[in-house]
C-alpha cells in the first residue's frame, strides 16, 4: 500500500503531518521526497495562509491560497513535479514563488475551476523564479508589473495554458530564459511602455500554439549569440513601437508588424518563407527577408509597409499590398497566384507589379461630320484599346469642365471660341494606370452679322458717326479711312471732315465684340466729300 502525506495548513500556519495510522513510533518510516516537499510548504506557510500541499507518489499538489510579503523558496527533488494549483498574492514588492531543484513546477489550477491561479506581484518584482526547476504554467491568471518567470540554469519553460499578462516599463518582461522557452497554448500579453514577451538566450523561442500579443510593447529580445524565434502558432500580433526581431522562423500564423517598426532576420523554412497564415506589414513598418519569400496557397500577405527581399520572391498564395515590396537585383519574382492592390512590386530596380502600362497613342476626341464644331454638336472619345477602363474628363482651354466626364460632351455656349481636349486615364488588374490628353479641338464662336454706316452730310467741316452697330455687341475699335487708307488720329465713334478729304472717299471700320464671340470687323460703304 503506498503512504499518503497530506499537510492541512490553518490561518495560523500549524501543521499537523498525517503518519500510518495505527503504527507505533518507532515504526514510523522517513518521509519520501515528495512528502519532504509537502512539508516544506507547509513550514514556509505561516500568517493569513490556507495552503494545502498532498504528497502523492511522485507529485505534490498545492491548493489554497496565502498572502505573501517574502516568497516562499522550495527545492523540488529528482523526479518530483510540485504541481501548483493555488493562490498567491503580493501586496508589497516580491517574489511569489523561487524553485530551485532537478524536479518539475507545474503552474495550473484544472483542479479548481474558476480559481485564478496565482495573483499579482506588485511593483516590477519577478512572479515566479526557477534556478534548475523546469517550469511549465499550464494554468491560473497571473499579472505582473515586473518578470511573470525567470529561469535560470538552462532548463526548458513551457507555457501551454492559462494567462500570463505582463504590464509594466522597461524590464517588465513575460519569460526570461536562458534555456529553451515553448509556448504550445494559453495566452501571453505584454503591454505598456517596453514590456517584453519573451527575453531568451540561444535556447530560443518556440510558438506553436495559443495567443501572443504584444501590441504595445516588444516580442522578442536578443540576449544571446544565436536566438532563434520560431512562430507555429495562431495569432502573434508585434509591437507597435521600433523593435528589430532577427532570426525569425514563420511556419505558420499571422505577424502584424506594428507602425515604425522594423522585423529582420532570416525569415526562414528551408531557405524559404514558407506562410501558411497572414503576414500583414502595416503602414510605415519594414519587413526585411535576406533570404527567399515563398507564399503557398495557404499563406497570404498584407502588406502596407515595405518588404526587402534579397532574393526570389514566389507567389503561390495570395498578395494584397497598398504598400511595397523589392527583391534586390540578386533575386527574382515568379508570380503564381493572386496579386491586388496599388501598391508595387521591383526587382533589381525595375517595377513588375503593377507592370508598366503598354498603352502609347492617346485617346482622341472623334470629330463630328461637319468641320464645324457649334453649341449642340455631340461629341465623343474614340481610341480605347478593348480591355481596358477608362475614366475621362473633358476640359475647355486646359481647364477640367465640371460634371463632364462621360464618354461623350455636348458641346456649350461658354466652349465657343475656345479649344476643347478630354483626358482619358485608362487603368487595367495588374498594370499602372495611365492618363493621356487628346490634341485640341477648335469651337468656332459666332461672328456678329451687321452693315456698319457713315452717317450724317458728307460736306467739308460736317461731322460724319459710326452707325448700324448690332444690338448687344460692344464696339471695341473705329478706324476712319479716307480712300482706303487710314487717317491719322480718327479712331472715335465720329469724324470731323476737313479740306483734305473734299473730293476724297470717307469710310469707317468698326470692330465689335461680345463674352463668348468671336470679334468681328467689317467696313461701311465710302462716301464722297464735297466743299
Amino acid at each position: 500500500m503506498s503512504m499518503v502525506r497530506k499537510l492541512a495548513v490553518g490561518l495560523l500556519g500549524t501543521a499537523v503531518a498525517a503518519g500510518m495510522v495505527g503504527a507505533a513510533p518507532s515504526a514510523a518510516r522517513a518521509a519520501t521526497p515528495a512528502e519532504q516537499l509537502a512539508a516544506d510548504v507547509a513550514a514556509q506557510c505561516v500568517i493569513l495562509c490556507t495552503l494545502s500541499a498532498t504528497a502523492s507518489g511522485e507529485v505534490v499538489t498545492v491548493t489554497g491560497a496565502a498572502a505573501v510579503s517574502s516568497p516562499i523558496t522550495l527545492a523540488i527533488p529528482q523526479g518530483v513535479t510540485l504541481e501548483w494549483r493555488a493562490t498567491l498574492g503580493a501586496t508589497a514588492k516580491g517574489t511569489l514563488l523561487s524553485v530551485s531543484g532537478p524536479g518539475k513546477l507545474l503552474i495550473g489550477d484544472s483542479k479548481q475551476e474558476g480559481s485564478p491561479g496565482l495573483a499579482a506581484s506588485v511593483d516590477g518584482s519577478t512572479a515566479i523564479v526557477s534556478a534548475g526547476a523546469p517550469v511549465q504554467f499550464d494554468g491560473g491568471s497571473l499579472t505582473v508589473a515586473g518578470t511573470a518567470i525567470k529561469a535560470n540554469g538552462q532548463v526548458p519553460v513551457t507555457i501551454s495554458g492559462g494567462s500570463i499578462m505582463v504590464d509594466g516599463a522597461a524590464g517588465a518582461t513575460g519569460v526570461a530564459s536562458d534555456g529553451p522557452v515553448a509556448m504550445t497554448g494559453g495566452e501571453l500579453a505584454a503591454t505598456g511602455g517596453e514590456a517584453t514577451a519573451f527575453a531568451s538566450s540561444p535556447g530560443g523561442v518556440a510558438i506553436t500554439g495559443g495567443t501572443v500579443n504584444a501590441a504595445n510593447g516588444k516580442l522578442f529580445a536578443r540576449n544571446g549569440s544565436d536566438p532563434k524565434l520560431v512562430i507555429d502558432g495562431d495569432i502573434l500580433v508585434v509591437a507597435e513601437s521600433g523593435q528589430t526581431l532577427a532570426d525569425v522562423t514563420l511556419v505558420r500564423g499571422m505577424v502584424r508588424a506594428g507602425s515604425n517598426r522594423t522585423v529582420a532576420g532570416a525569415y526562414t523554412m528551408s531557405a524559404d518563407l514558407a506562410n501558411y497564415g497572414v503576414l500583414a506589414v502595416l503602414p510605415k513598418a519594414t519587413l526585411s527577408v535576406p533570404h527567399e519569400m515563398f507564399l503557398d496557397n495557404y499563406g497570404a500577405l498584407s502588406n502596407q509597409g515595405t518588404i526587402l527581399v534579397d532574393g526570389q520572391l514566389t507567389n503561390g498564395g495570395a498578395i494584397d499590398t497598398s504598400g511595397k515590396i523589392t527583391v534586390t537585383d540578386t533575386g527574382t519574382w515568379v508570380d503564381y497566384g493572386t496579386i491586388t492592390g496599388s501598391g508595387k512590386i521591383v526587382v533589381a530596380g525595375k517595377q513588375v507589379y503593377p507592370a508598366p502600362n503598354p498603352i502609347t497613342a492617346a485617346p482622341q476626341i472623334k470629330k463630328p461630320n461637319s468641320d464645324t464644331v457649334t453649341p449642340g454638336t455631340v461629341l465623343s472619345v474614340k481610341g480605347v484599346p478593348a480591355g481596358w477602363t477608362a475614366k475621362y474628363q473633358w476640359r475647355r482651354a486646359g481647364k477640367a469642365i465640371a460634371k463632364a466626364t462621360a464618354k461623350t460632351y455636348k458641346v456649350r455656349k461658354a466652349d465657343q471660341g475656345h479649344n476643347l481636349t478630354v483626358k482619358t486615364t485608362l487603368s487595367k488588374a495588374g498594370y499602372v494606370s495611365k492618363s493621356f490628353v487628346s490634341d485640341p479641338l477648335a469651337v468656332k464662336a459666332k461672328t456678329a452679322s451687321f452693315t456698319p454706316k457713315a452717317k450724317g452730310t458728307a460736306k467739308q467741316g460736317k461731322t460724319l458717326k459710326a452707325a448700324g452697330l448690332p444690338k448687344g455687341w460692344k464696339a471695341t475699335k473705329y478706324r476712319w479711312l479716307r480712300d482706303g487708307k487710314a487717317i491719322a488720329k480718327a479712331t472715335k465713334a465720329s469724324y470731323k471732315l476737313t479740306a483734305a478729304d473734299v473730293s476724297h472717299k470717307i469710310s469707317v471700320r468698326v470692330t465689335v465684340g461680345k463674352s463668348g464671340r468671336t470679334a468681328t470687323t467689317k467696313t461701311s460703304a465710302a462716301r464722297s466729300v464735297s466743299k
